[in-house]
């Protein structure tokens, strides 16, 4: 969901889709590290934001298929 405040899921519904490394930016496009991601299953991959400050962020997600930039916002 956009906004989220502590949690996002990715979820990605192909079994062959591997996401590779998810990348988070500020608005400024300074990368910033992601405290947790964990593999929920084979669909799902969870970060855990709560710890980062509100704002506006983007998020790049690379898979063997496709690469895809959104718009995050942590509330």
């Amino acid at each position: 969901p956009n906004p989220c405040q502590e949690i996002l899921n990715i979820k990605h519904g192909n079994r062959s889709t591997e996401i590779l490394p998810i990348t988070l930016l500020d608005i400024t496009g300074r990368r910033i590290d992601i405290p947790k991601i964990e593999n929920i299953d084979i669909h799902t991959t969870r970060l855990h934001l709560g710890k980062l400050p509100k704002g506006n962020y983007f998020i790049q997600v690379r898979t063997t298929h496709s690469f895809i930039t959104e718009k995050l916002l942590i509330e």
